[in-house]
């Protein structure tokens, strides 16, 4: 039986839902699951972040727009990277960090994290940035446990040219990834459909960044007619274990998502092409 959170499609909401326990932030959950989340982030232009770090989770970044800063501090070196339209990041738990937007741009990512989150996890330390304050009382500042170590940031630039082919057709971008989880960027033309797969042992969650098309996925099996689900900016649609699913870009402008999957892609095995003969839209 699939996991409810999977069945149906989640649309973005219009308004923050949340804001980050490190302040700034101005969150908005786009799907979860058991094994990870989907979520938009936004940081207003001008606004510095308290620094902070994560107790048992980790985090992949997608900017979305904007342009700012994030400093990282893995307990032995400080590294200060860029935040730009493409990039993703890998944040690790304990892995100390702060964020800065610049005074005209607002900083939009979409964050992959893993597991999903508990309260409790984030804790505020000390960073280089003096951070914008709201009226409150003065936090409390935590340093990460001395015996935990932090693995370094690990950054990663979208390429222009596609890493590989996906089974089903799709072009894949490869962005960071670790045993949880990773997180691919996703690309179908104008046009274009996708042959049928289904996954043997991952599940995935997808955010459409932009373009317009249709997923059908067999949740009754592959003797039962698909159910088909509209793709377009803001849309996070599940993929199940062993579900036969195929998709198509039915705009003008190609069909850009973002993948997470869980656990982490196992290889070129994973996708079962036995289904292949399956197809939502032969005419």
């Amino acid at each position: 039986m699939p996991d409810p959170a999977l069945v149906d499609p989640h649309r973005l909401p219009e308004e923050a839902d949340r804001t980050a326990p490190m302040g700034g932030w101005q969150l908005r959950r786009v799907h979860r699951t058991d094994g990870g989340e989907l979520t938009s982030a936004i940081l207003p232009a001008g606004h510095t972040t308290p620094a902070a770090w994560h107790d048992g989770v980790s985090e992949i970044w997608y900017v979305c727009a904007g342009v700012g800063q994030v400093w990282t501090h893995d307990g032995a070196t400080a590294r200060t990277v860029d935040l730009r339209p493409g990039r993703s990041l890998l944040l690790s738990p304990g892995l100390r960090y702060q964020v800065r937007s610049t005074a005209v741009d607002a900083v939009e990512l979409v964050l992959a994290v893993l597991p999903p989150w508990d309260t409790g996890r984030t804790h505020l330390t000390k960073g280089p940035w003096t951070p914008s304050r709201d009226a409150g009382p003065e936090p409390v500042l935590e340093e990460p446990p001395a015996e935990s170590s932090s693995t370094a940031v690990e950054v990663r630039d979208l390429p222009w040219a596609a890493d590989y082919a996906a089974p089903d057709g799709s072009e894949i971008r490869l962005l960071p990834t670790l045993a949880a989880g990773g997180l691919v960027h996703c690309l179908v033309h104008p046009g274009q459909r996708t042959r049928a797969v289904r996954h043997r042992t991952v599940t995935e969650l997808w955010y459409v960044l932009d373009g317009l098309g249709e997923l059908a996925r067999w949740d009754g099996g592959v003797d039962a007619a698909p159910r088909v689900l509209t793709l377009r900016s803001g849309t996070s649609v599940g993929i199940p274990v062993r579900t036969a699913f195929q998709f198509r870009c039915t705009g003008l402008d190609p069909l850009r998502l973002l993948l997470l999957t869980m656990p982490q892609w196992p290889g070129a095995d994973e996708a079962d092409t036995s289904v292949g003969e399956l197809d939502a839209w032969s005419t």
